[in-house]
């Protein structure tokens, strides 16, 4: 018989739900994994692929809107792929023009943290894309090849889990709501780990794909109504997490953040109770919290590392 997990997130993940990858994230960080590939059972390796554990150079992007929160279209900034946007981005900005983002090329090595591939064939898209016209919106679609596209902090930009590395960094970074939709939970997800990612020296990157996906049958009207928070509430919750302040240590801050977040109706209490589960799991398999720093981040330099911003030095909870 195959032994009981001993993770306390075990009682408090249900069964037929897409969170159970929770504890196989739990699992690769006991089993001492230094990447964990995150990926989906409809995607597929490109012909003669391999998941890359290092980077080419890329491009470190800067949004430079007015305003202090900014979101970002991967598909179209990043990949030229100028009519589609991904699963997750605000509906209310899918038309706005490129004026207020500049990239600059910057030759730096990928930072550590989060790197989302994009997927050929059938890329990650809305419910609303795939019911629009094939004329105007355009599947299957491959992408244009390019170097990855580093997001600056305070830039948002939806990612997934169907096809994403993660670094041993941000583990604590990888668990997925489980009261909402599987088709909201890993974009929830990915906005709430955004708001921390930068406080722990961590970015997250967008690479031309390694996968393709032959998606699995769905119902796009299913999807629609499943996906209607994403529509109607993503831009709220990437304004009510640029509003909020982490606090002193990156668990304190995760758990903070789940409690605002149930607070203002985006996740349940079960949720709350999930991620202090969760975070406790990784805490008793030895797994190291990187610090957080309240000061400004820096920015990347050509040497791939962070210029000071206030001497900010960033090092691991067991670094002592």
């Amino acid at each position: 018989a195959i032994p009981p997990l001993p993770y306390a997130s075990v009682s408090s993940t249900p069964t037929n739900h897409f969170g159970r990858k929770n504890l196989g994230y739990l699992y690769a960080a006991h089993a001492g994994a230094e990447l964990i590939f995150d990926f989906d059972d409809d995607n597929e390796l490109l012909p003669g692929g391999a998941i890359p554990t290092s980077f080419d150079r890329g491009r470190h992007v800067y949004h430079a809107r007015k305003n202090a929160s900014s979101v970002l279209n991967p598909y179209k900034v990043g990949f030229r792929a100028v009519q589609m946007w991904p699963r997750g981005f605000p509906l209310d900005l899918i038309n706005e023009d490129d004026e207020s983002i500049t990239i600059d090329p910057l030759e730096v090595e990928v930072p550590k943290g989060i790197i989302q591939s994009l997927a050929n064939h059938d890329p990650d898209v809305d419910a609303i894309y795939r019911m629009g016209p094939r004329s105007a919106l355009e599947l299957p679609y491959n992408f244009e090849g390019g170097p990855p596209i580093v997001l600056k902090p305070h830039t948002y930009a939806p990612y997934n889990a169907q096809a994403t590395l993660v670094t041993q960094e941000a583990f604590w970074a990888q668990m997925l709501p489980m009261t909402v939709h599987g088709r909201v939970s890993d974009i929830w997800r990915s906005y709430v780990s955004q708001r921390l990612l930068w406080s722990a020296g961590l970015r997250l990157t967008f690479h031309s794909a390694w996968v393709v996906q032959v998606r699995n049958a769905h119902d796009y009207m299913g999807d629609y109504m499943s996906e209607r928070p994403l529509y109607e509430t993503a831009g709220e919750l990437i304004r009510v997490l640029h509003v909020w302040k982490p606090t002193h240590d990156l668990p304190s801050s995760i758990s903070n953040l789940y409690i605002h977040l149930f607070e203002y109706g985006f996740l349940e209490a079960e949720d709350v109770v999930s991620v202090h589960n969760f975070l406790n799991d990784l805490a008793s398999i030895g797994y190291c919290f990187p610090s957080i720093s309240k000061r400004k981040s820096g920015k990347l330099e050509s040497s791939g590392t962070q210029t000071p911003a206030g001497d900010v030095v960033l090092t691991s909870k067991c670094d002592t």
